[in-house]
């Protein structure tokens, strides 16, 4: 075959990437943020979906991390078993790699999509932390509980859920076999184990940090903030993520070195912490904004109800509360 055999071959090459592209229209070409709305939908669904799998693998490495260091092998296996079902049907969810990684936020046709796509990757995490939060101090308050107990009670249940998505038992192990070729020792695999419940408890903690800022307005005596102060907000939950995504993302870069299974260069770990960091950043101003607004409504409606009662000439019962709403 010769030179020009080869340059043709590359040129038809080329030729059927571009075609494989999609075409834009003329609206498209003019309107790259509007348009990409729908896309924005589409991305934060399918993400939305993925992590309903990807937090239940996260729970069975949990399960499993405890079944090893519990010496309970009925969990360990069970812990095992789920952890590879669901990520495997979490693997069936592709996601289109445009709207991944910070690149993502480069162009105006790709930035909201990416966005609400890493907001998406939350939705289960944040489900289970409003969950976690109501179930502590809804549990508690009937003992008795209150002030600043209560308070505590209602971080440690919006941090409780963190556990299950730090770590990452099970991958350790692996990432330990592909580089030395064998299974950790009982020693090594203690220290695995030591360091992947180190690395849960201490990015669980700082992510319920940054939930209790995030999700402020649900904790007892919480205060919803104005529409006033929604720009406010958005930017002090985006510093609170973007220090809370790089410091976890940091920690596990230690974690990694600590075991012997990171081999990547220093300047490799500081990207993948900064980008961590940009990404925890983004989503964490979408998310800030979006609970404002949330608050705002609830006071709203917390407002407009002791009106209604005196439009009605209805007496208020003196000792009634009202609930922030969704509470």
């Amino acid at each position: 075959m010769g030179i020009y055999d080869k340059l043709d071959e590359e040129f038809l090459r080329e030729q059927e990437e571009i075609a494989k592209k999609p075409k834009q229209t003329t609206f498209q070409k003019k309107h790259p943020f509007l348009s990409s709305l729908p896309e924005a939908g589409k991305q934060f669904g399918i993400r939305a979906v993925k992590s309903v799998p990807q937090f239940l693998s996260g729970l069975g490495d949990s399960l499993a991390l405890t079944g090893d260091m519990t010496n309970w092998n009925g969990l360990s296996n069970y812990g095992r078993n789920a952890a590879g079902f669901y990520q495997k049907a979490a693997d069936k969810i592709q996601i289109d790699p445009r709207y991944q990684g910070a690149k993502g936020f480069t162009k105006l046709e790709t930035f909201v999509p990416t966005a609400l796509g890493y907001v998406g990757d939350n939705a289960t995490n944040i489900a289970t932390t409003l969950l976690g939060i109501k179930g502590a101090t809804t549990g508690l308050k009937a003992l008795g509980l209150t002030g600043k107990g209560l308070k505590a009670a209602g971080y440690l249940g919006a941090a409780t859920p963190n556990l299950v998505q730090e770590g990452e038992y099970l991958e350790k192990k692996e990432q330990f076999k592909k580089i030395y070729g064998r299974e950790p020792n009982s020693t090594e695999l203690k220290n695995i184990q030591n360091v992947a419940l180190g690395e849960k408890g201490v990015n669980a903690a700082l992510e319920g940090l940054s939930d209790l800022s995030l999700f402020g307005k649900f904790l007892p005596n919480g205060t919803a903030k104005g529409l006033k102060k929604l720009g406010q907000d958005m930017f002090k939950q985006t510093i609170t993520e973007a220090g809370t995504e790089g410091l976890q993302e940091s920690v596990s870069i230690g974690a990694e070195k600590l075991l012997g299974i990171n081999k990547e260069s220093g300047l490799d770990n500081f990207k993948r912490a900064g980008e961590a960091a940009i990404i925890g950043g983004v989503t964490g101003g979408i998310l800030g904004g979006a609970f404002s607004g949330i608050g705002t409504i609830a006071d709203r409606i917390q407002q407009t109800a002791p009106n209604t009662y005196a439009k009605q000439n209805i007496q208020m019962p003196a000792n009634e509360d009202y609930p922030a709403a969704g509470i």
